[in-house]
C-alpha cells in the first residue's frame, strides 16, 4: 500500500493511520521477516527483492480470500444438494409431489429422492433427511414439527343416500378400505357430497 499510494502519509490516510503508525507497522514486518522490505530515499520508496516477493504473495492471498468469501456467500444464497424424503403414498401422490415439482423448478441445483410408502421406515439407518408422517412421532431423538391437520371423512352422494339409505359403517369401511382421496371441504361442496362420519 505504501508503494501504491506513494508514501507513508497517503497509505496512512487510506486506513485512518498516522505516518508514524504506518512506519511502526512496517518496522514490525521487517523485524518479523528479518529483511528490509523497502528502500527509502528523500523523494520515494521502492521495494527490495524481499519486499516484492512479500507484496506479490500478499496480493495473491487477498485475491484468494475474496474469491473464497464470494463462493461461500454465493453458496449460502443458492440452494443445492441432494435430499432424501419419504411420505405416505396417498399424501405423497396428491400433495407432496406437486409441491416438490414447484420447488425443483425454483431450485434446479437441488435433487430429491422421494420414497412413497406406508410401511415403517428407519430414517437414520436408511439415510432419510426428511419424513412426512401422520399422527405423533414416537422417536424423541428426531425433531418433529406439525405441518397441518388431517381429518378423514366417509362421504357419499346425497341422491344415492336418499335412495339407498346410509349403510352400516362396517360395510362402508370395508368397501372404502385403502381408498383415500384428499379433498377439502370446498371439494366436497363442489362435488355435492355429504359427510357420513368424521
Amino acid at each position: 500500500m505504501i508503494i501504491e499510494k506513494g508514501g507513508l502519509s497517503a497509505a496512512g490516510r487510506e486506513f485512518g493511520l498516522s505516518p508514524a503508525s504506518v512506519s511502526e507497522r512496517l518496522a514490525i514486518l521487517e523485524s518479523y521477516y528479518g529483511a528490509t522490505l523497502l528502500t527509502r530515499t528523500t523523494r520515494s520508496f521502492s521495494l527490495t527483492d524481499e519486499g516484492r516477493v512479500l507484496a506479490e504473495g500478499a496480493r495473491r492471498l487477498l485475491a484468494e480470500a475474496e474469491e473464497l468469501e464470494s463462493r461461500i456467500k454465493s453458496g449460502t444464497q443458492k440452494l443445492s444438494g441432494h435430499v432424501r424424503l419419504t411420505a405416505p403414498v396417498d399424501l405423497g401422490q396428491t400433495r407432496i409431489v406437486p409441491i416438490l415439482d414447484r420447488f425443483l423448478e425454483e431450485h434446479p441445483h437441488v435433487t430429491i429422492d422421494l420414497s412413497l410408502t406406508d410401511s415403517f421406515v428407519d430414517l437414520v439407518s436408511q439415510g432419510i433427511d426428511f419424513a412426512v408422517r401422520y399422527g405423533t412421532f414416537a422417536d424423541n431423538t428426531l425433531i418433529a414439527r406439525p405441518i397441518g391437520e388431517n381429518r378423514r371423512l366417509i362421504c357419499g352422494a346425497p341422491d344415492y343416500l336418499q335412495r339407498k339409505g346410509i349403510p352400516p359403517m362396517s360395510v362402508v369401511a370395508l368397501f372404502f378400505m385403502g381408498f383415500i382421496v384428499w379433498w377439502t371441504s370446498n371439494d366436497l361442496s363442489v362435488r355435492n357430497c355429504s359427510s357420513l362420519r368424521k
